[in-house]
Parts: structure tokens; C-alpha cells; sequence
């Protein structure tokens, strides 16, 4: 048995060292410069030490983003939502984020400020409305929401601002005007958004 935790514990020890190590790289290149033999020399492993865990450097990004959205996921799926406040239920779910987020703010740092990658923004984003969402609203709307609040969350973070001085009321209501102003500028082209209040 204690065989088996040494080996866990050291495949762990590996695992972190590819998240670290991609990261970082990532954090200057762009995903398809990474080679897996200049993450395996800066691990100190062979090849065949990367492929026992993942086929390509995309598997080893997926992988951290995962970590990241499923602790998210799993912060938001407690919070109980504040019955005809739907205000006070956005404000929970991005206080409930924070830890999280701080948790993993290497991570968030790297693909939403240094590479903004939008994959990520919109697996965010699908989180966060998924959690949050009572889905009677519009879904242009609610994404809205979830988007602003992401985007205030990655300004905080570049430019070293606490979270508890994020005023979760006003990220509310700037996703609420981002709203009215797409639902707008849809209206005048013909487009009209169901289901939006």
C-alpha cells in the first residue's frame, strides 16, 4: 500500500512540474512554439516520461484550465441562490470565485492576460452562467453578466487590485447595460433578443 502512495505521490510531483513548466512557456509563447522536448529538458525527464501522462502540450494546457474550471464549478454549485434578488445571487456567485481564482491566479493570469485565449474566456464564461443562470432570462443576457464578470476579475488581477474591492453591484449592472446596449444595436438591425427583460 505505501508502495502505491510513493508512486501517486511522485506522478503528482511530475504532474505539477508539466503545469509549472507549460505555463511559464506559455505565458511567452504561443501554444504551437512549445515543444515537448524543451518542457521535458526543463523537467529533467526523457520523452517517454511526458507521454506516459499526455499526448500533446494542448492536453497539458487542458489539463491545468480543468483543474481551474472544476474547482470553480464546484465553489459555485454550494451557493445558494438569494430568492427574487437577482443581484445579491450574481454577488455570491463572484464572491464565491475569489478563492478559487486566487487559488489558480497563475493560471488566469497566463491565458487571460498575457495570451487571451478565448477558448478559455468562453469555457469561463459557460461556468460561471451555468452556475449562476435560472435560465428564464435571455442567454445573451446572461452571458453578459458572466462576461463582465470576468473581465473585471482579469482587470483586478493585471493591475494588483484586492478582490474585496470589487463592487460586485456595479460588475452587475455594467453586464446588465452591456446587455440593453447589444440588445440595442441588434434592434436596430432587425434582430430582436427573446426572453429579455
Amino acid at each position: 500500500m505505501r508502495k502505491t502512495a510513493v508512486k501517486k505521490e511522485k506522478r503528482t510531483r511530475l504532474q505539477k512540474s508539466f503545469h509549472q513548466t507549460v505555463l511559464k512557456l506559455y505565458r511567452k509563447k504561443n501554444l504551437d512554439e512549445i515543444t515537448i522536448n524543451e518542457v521535458c529538458e526543463k523537467v529533467n525527464v526523457p520523452r517517454s516520461s511526458f507521454y506516459y501522462h499526455y499526448n500533446s502540450i494542448r492536453d497539458v494546457l487542458d489539463e491545468i484550465e480543468n483543474d481551474f474550471l472544476n474547482e470553480l464549478i464546484l465553489a459555485l454549485s454550494v451557493v445558494k441562490r438569494v430568492p427574487g434578488d437577482e443581484k445579491a445571487t450574481f454577488g455570491a456567485m463572484m464572491m464565491a470565485s475569489f478563492p478559487v481564482i486566487k487559488n489558480h491566479e497563475a493560471t488566469v493570469r497566463a491565458v487571460t492576460i498575457e495570451r487571451q485565449d478565448p477558448s478559455f474566456f468562453k469555457r469561463w464564461a459557460d461556468s460561471f452562467n451555468n452556475a449562476y443562470s435560472d435560465k428564464k432570462e435571455s442567454p445573451i443576457r446572461d452571458y453578459a453578466l458572466s462576461y463582465s464578470a470576468i473581465h473585471v476579475i482579469r482587470d483586478v488581477i493585471e493591475n494588483g487590485i484586492p478582490y474585496n474591492k470589487i463592487d460586485t453591484d456595479l460588475v452587475f449592472e455594467i453586464g446588465i447595460k452591456v446587455f440593453e446596449l447589444k440588445k440595442s444595436m441588434l434592434e436596430q438591425t432587425g434582430i430582436a433578443i427573446k426572453k429579455y427583460k
